[in-house]
């Protein structure tokens, strides 16, 4: 467990974020939350969310680097959990390294009200052509 909580503390200070020490409690409180929940397909949107919410908490960790830490450690997560299905681990490092990154700042545009969905406008629009 402490090389994990390492090693994503070594990549996070190695990749020109804010933060030059990353609290090494702060990433063992956030790996232990999801570490043993299984990742895949149907709920990796929600563990993301999940994990958001956490390293939302840590105040001390900028915006950039708490993004870069909920990938790295669904990653590891992924890396750990998914032994087997090596086609399905490859789908999630693809969707988690190439999607999530924008999904994320598409969620923190919609929660500080940056982006705005009208659920009405798009219930009307579909019943339209029912």
């Amino acid at each position: 467990m402490e090389e994990i909580i390492l090693d994503i503390a070594e990549f996070i200070n190695d990749n020109d974020g804010d933060s030059k020490n990353l609290d090494k409690e702060a990433i063992r409180i956030l790996f232990n939350s999801i570490s043993s929940k299984k990742i895949n397909s149907d709920n990796i949107i929600s563990q993301s969310i999940y994990l958001m919410k956490i390293v939302d908490t840590f105040k001390s960790i900028s915006g950039v680097d708490k993004k870069k830490l909920v990938i790295f450690i669904l990653n590891k997560v992924i890396d750990l959990n998914i032994i087997s299905n090596i086609e399905e681990k490859e789908m999630l490092h693809s969707f988690i390294n190439n999607i999530l990154p924008n999904v994320i700042d598409m969620m923190i545009a919609i929660d500080k009200k940056e982006i705005s969905i009208k659920l009405e406008k798009i219930k009307a629009c579909c019943f339209k052509f029912c």
